[in-house]
């Protein structure tokens, strides 16, 4: 049995709730590392030197870290966290008794979200099997022993208990193959991964989703993933983004531009150009809600949105002959930026 030091309190900061509620399954070692550092240090401004130093991992790293929970919304940008405190001491004072009023009519002018055709698989179980279920079954199922073993070799490392609950997991409560499970270690593994196991989980339960459960349908799917990450040191590359790797949200718009839509690295940058004019910083939300009109649209070349441009009564290049009563609208590709991402959290309302 364990306790709580109360000595230890002396010294305490706070960390909000959401951590542990929402992300403490999905955040990585180096994520939880670097967000615990910053909130016990939330009077100084981020030095990411520092931080790098104080938690042992690499710069490039932290910044990797860093954006993960910049895009959950734990993190913000400096002049975003400024224009915040300023609206903050100009909003008015609220007038005293005020009189009731119905509430606002909810807007139904939003474009409709797309079906998704996945289906919806639960979290893993939060109890876990114990390390004696973990022993019988390897005893019993000389699948899951070859499982196990075959993940160290993978992984160059002996797997302690989290990792080796949450490989026996996916295999019975996802049902994925074991060589589909190893293919996804080994992904893990060379891209630098391959000490997060929540990584590991997330993208299992992903596959599972998505019906990525046979030898080929994995084969095909790295193969997409490899196209993926190539393409992110390109595009990373013109957009001045240090980090060595996407996110695993930037991952999966980039999977969708380029694999689903087919959209080339150059209309993805003209795409990241568009955003960055009206939003003044890198935004893949805003991005995805111009790539995703345009895909709408039948726009996949350079010479089409030159036409689209200048045809504001034109819905797409293939109905231009015909009678429109519709045209490009920025509003609408900004709404439609601010949708959540493309593969949304399962069961989440």
């Amino acid at each position: 049995m364990y306790c709580i030091n109360p000595k230890e309190f002396s010294g305490v900061f706070a960390v909000p709730a959401a951590v542990v509620d929402r992300h403490i399954k999905l955040a990585g070692s180096a994520q939880l590392k670097a967000l615990l550092w910053i909130y016990r240090h939330s009077c100084e401004p981020i030095d990411i030197e520092k931080l790098s130093k104080a938690i042992g991992i690499s710069v490039a790293d932290v910044k990797d870290a860093l954006q993960y929970w910049l895009e959950c919304g734990l993190l913000i940008e400096a002049d975003e966290a400024k224009s915040m405190a300023e609206k903050a001491e100009s909003k008015p004072e609220p007038k005293e008794d005020p009189q009731p009023t119905e509430p606002a009519a909810k807007a139904t002018d939003n474009p409709p979200k797309e079906k998704s055709t996945e289906k919806v698989l639960p979290e893993l179980p939060v109890l876990k099997p114990t390390q004696e279920q973990i022993a019988q079954r390897v005893d019993a199922s000389t699948e899951v022993r070859e499982l196990l073993n075959e993940a160290q070799q993978i992984l160059g490392r002996t797997i302690g208990y989290s990792a080796q609950a949450a490989l026996l997991m996916l295999f019975d409560h996802y049902a994925l193959p074991i060589p589909v499970i190893l293919m996804i270690c080994e992904y893990a593994r060379s891209t630098g991964r391959q000490g997060n196991i929540n990584y590991i989980q997330t993208m299992g339960k992903n596959w599972a989703e998505r019906g990525i459960d046979t030898f080929d349908k994995a084969v095909e799917q790295l193969v997409a993933l490899e196209n993926t990450d190539k393409l992110w040191k390109e595009f990373a590359s013109f957009a001045g983004i240090t980090s060595p790797r996407p996110t695993t949200t930037q991952q999966k718009y980039l999977d969708t531009w380029h694999n689903k839509w087919k959209f080339s690295l150059e209309m993805i940058c003209i795409a990241y150009e568009k955003a960055a004019e009206r939003t003044g910083k890198l935004n893949m939300n805003y991005m995805n809600g111009i790539l995703k009109n345009w895909n709408e649209n039948g726009i996949s070349t350079v010479e089409d949105i030159e036409k689209y441009d200048k045809a504001p009564k034109v819905t797409s290049i293939k109905d231009a002959k015909k009678p429109l009563t519709t045209s490009y609208d920025i509003e609408q590709a900004e709404r439609e930026a601010f949708e959540p991402p493309i593969y949304r959290k399962r069961g989440a309302k």
